[in-house]
């Protein structure tokens, strides 16, 4: 059952408009709960529940997302290193996910200014 105050509501609904463009992958106003006010909490909500971890399957797919966003893999192979994985066991769909994942979360940070704004105001 949802508890959220007034401000939390209309922010549920300020979010829905923001998210038309921004974080397109995931639905932000599902991560608003009566927790959240400001940023770092909206933030904390999103990570807490998976939020930023998008999963692409299948391989067709997966290379699709790769060759439009990153055909170097650089940025990709950078991630998984970083998260410790196994470069013998990595897979296009690992990569891809991990890259989308990674995509979306700085998308999330560029809307920050607007989510305080929102929260000051």
């Amino acid at each position: 059952m949802e508890n959220l105050s007034k401000k939390q509501k209309y922010f549920k609904k300020f979010i829905s408009s923001v998210n038309k463009e921004y974080c397109t992958e995931i639905d932000l106003s599902y991560y608003v709960t009566e927790y959240v006010e400001d940023f770092d909490t909206f933030l904390e909500e999103i990570d807490n529940q998976g939020g930023f971890d998008i999963e692409i399957v299948y391989y067709k797919n997966a290379m699709k997302y790769l060759t439009e966003n990153d055909t170097s893999l650089t940025d990709s192979l950078t991630i998984a290193h970083e998260f410790g994985f196994d470069m013998t066991k990595i897979t296009s769909e690992i990569l891809a996910s991990l890259h989308l994942s990674q995509k979306t979360k700085e998308e999330f940070y560029e809307i920050e200014d607007l989510i305080n704004d929102f929260f000051n105001e």
